[in-house]
């Protein structure tokens, strides 16, 4: 099982990399996927303020992933929800699209972190789903905009 230092790491030297690393990283993120699939409990989020006792909100959850990635070096968006962590990314598309990118629905109100691609090519987005109450991966559906975070140029 990869730690999430690993994965960051992979992503980060993504560019120029080989279709075997590619592969490796993306097998990498599956199998954090499935550490991640667990629910998390949360004092408030970053969006709500709320207390949700079987797991965080969307940002709340991109958040700890980024704090977890970085070894509790970085918070993405700084702790004030899917707004401000758009603000922290710069615009590509979705073409340009790699695991670890944010992906946002109209109006920032909810954030999600590209995963890799299904057997179909189809993108796949992890976020934490209010209405489901947990951490769930789900396709492109409802996400409008997509950026990639300031953490990897940095």
């Amino acid at each position: 099982m990869p730690n999430v230092e690993e994965v960051a790491r992979l992503r980060v030297s993504i560019t120029g990399a080989t279709e075997a690393q590619i592969q490796r990283l993306e097998e990498q993120i599956n199998a954090l996927e499935e550490q991640m699939l667990k629910k998390v409990t949360a004092e408030g989020n970053s969006t709500t303020g709320t207390y949700r006792p079987f797991g965080l909100d969307c940002s709340g959850f991109a958040d700890w992933v980024f704090y977890n990635i970085s070894g509790g070096s970085y918070i993405l968006g700084h702790g004030g929800g899917a707004h401000a962590q758009h603000i922290y990314c710069t615009p590509i598309t979705w073409a340009e699209a790699q695991p670890g990118d944010l992906v946002f629905y109209p109006g920032d109100t909810h954030v999600g972190i590209v995963g890799g691609w299904d057997e179909s090519g189809n993108i796949q987005i992890i976020h934490c789903s209010g209405s489901h109450n947990n951490v769930v991966i789900t396709g492109k559906a409802g996400f409008a905009t997509i950026g990639r975070p300031m953490y990897y140029s940095s």
